[in-house]
């Protein structure tokens, strides 16, 4: 079936008593993915897994991966497809009943769980991987793009409870979370990160960050959550070679008392008589 939306349902019993399994193979337009949600599913109790379920395979075949197996589930339960296509292969019980209804449609890539480039627009919002706070599921790609309003720049923040990407080495060559400035992967490379330890807030010179989530096929882990919020531009809070001449003063960290960014530099310096001494204080 090429088509944007449908109904798929189990044959009723009285038509069904010759029938053992029904495939459907379902292709969205490009650069959608698919949207299946379970509208009513009920089976006799007496029914084991092995005896009748319905497999969502993302892809044509059964050789493609599974999304999601049942042999019971809830209404409304939704799942989405990686790509553009999707088999549903109901194995129907002998001798027994499956009432089944389940509607699909296509939807834009940057929707679900792992979007592809979901825009956040605001003042402030959070993101988070897949499942969160459960295990992330393997191999997957996730990404973002968070713009906040003009003249504006972003803080992305993280809890020191809400990180944990599985490790496998320093370089993060496993599962990780890549941040650019900008709103592609093309963007200047501010950071990749992994482990237990979140980053420091990360800062972006512009109102635009994109943000890349990868997992590999062996490990997974809890994944993150994080917060996102426009500032003001923090270049006066963070000098370069700014000269301090006043007898007495202030000098604080960029975003004091909140965490300071990452991944930034600031240099004063003060010009005093060659006679005068001067106090640091903290």
């Amino acid at each position: 079936m090429v088509t944007e939306r449908g109904v798929i349902a189990s044959p009723r019993p009285q038509d069904s008593s010759h029938i053992s399994r029904c495939l459907w193979r379902i292709t969205a337009p490009p650069n959608h993915r698919l949207r299946f949600t379970i509208q009513f599913y009920n089976v006799s109790e007496l029914i084991s897994c092995s005896e009748s379920q319905v497999i969502i395979f993302d892809g044509l075949s059964s050789a493609s991966n599974v999304v999601e197996r049942f042999c019971y589930a809830k209404s409304s339960t939704v799942v989405y497809t990686r790509g553009h296509h999707m088999m549903v292969d109901m194995i129907l019980p002998k001798n027994n009943y499956l009432d089944f209804i389940a509607v699909y449609e296509a939807v834009g890539i940057d929707k679900g769980p792992c979007p592809t480039n979901r825009s956040l627009k605001g003042m402030s919002g959070t993101l988070k991987s897949p499942n969160f706070p459960n295990n992330y599921e393997y191999d997957q790609e996730c990404s973002w793009i968070i713009s906040v309003p003009r003249g504006c720049h972003v803080i992305l923040s993280f809890n020191l409870t809400d990180f944990h990407i599985h490790s496998c080495n320093t370089s993060c060559a496993c599962d990780f979370l890549e941040v650019r400035a900008g709103t592609t992967s093309k963007g200047k490379f501010i950071g990749k990160f992994c482990g237990s330890t979140p980053p420091s807030p990360i800062y972006a010179s512009g109102r635009d960050i994109w943000i890349r989530f990868v997992t590999d096929k062996l490990s997974n882990n809890k994944g993150f959550r994080a917060s996102y919020k426009a500032v003001q531009n923090l270049a006066a809070e963070c000098p370069w070679n700014k000269t301090l001449t006043a007898h007495r003063g202030f000098i604080n960290s960029p975003r004091y008392a909140l965490d300071y960014p990452g991944n930034m530099e600031c240099i004063g310096e003060s010009t005093f008589p060659r006679s005068t001494e001067w106090v640091l204080y903290f």
